[in-house]
């Protein structure tokens, strides 16, 4: 959590709640940063997965152009 100092004016904030609205608040930001996280890391491999299908798609065309020697 980015408040989770008592130093910062959120955290001293956060600090007067009662406990259990203290964890309900905290584990809503950690939902919504994984939540983040987990979107940032598909895109990460959509784009991984869309390259290598453009490298394999090509691959051939390269290949059965290439002549042997033999």
């Amino acid at each position: 959590m980015s408040y989770d100092t008592p130093l910062s004016a959120q955290g001293q904030a956060l600090t007067d709640l009662p406990l259990k609205e203290q964890l309900r608040r905290g584990f809503k930001d950690m939902g919504t940063r994984s939540f983040s996280s987990a979107k940032n890391f598909g895109m990460v491999g959509a784009i991984f997965a869309g390259t290598e299908c453009c490298i394999e798609g090509v691959r051939p065309i390269l290949l059965s152009t290439r002549k042997t020697y033999g």
